[in-house]
């Protein structure tokens, strides 16, 4: 969930789907981090080893 400055309101709502255990470097957990810091406004960075 990505709440909105103040007052903090629901701005996005992101589902989970992936399996147990995840590698962070899989190529869906890097689309979903990719799109939850689109969404806070903040560039992304290199992706984590």
């Amino acid at each position: 969930m990505v709440l909105s400055p103040r007052p903090a309101r629901i701005q996005a709502t992101f589902e989970v789907k992936l399996p147990h255990p995840r590698r962070l470097t899989s190529p869906e957990v890097q689309q979903l981090r990719k799109a939850i810091l689109k969404e806070l406004g903040v560039e992304a960075e290199a992706d984590p080893d």
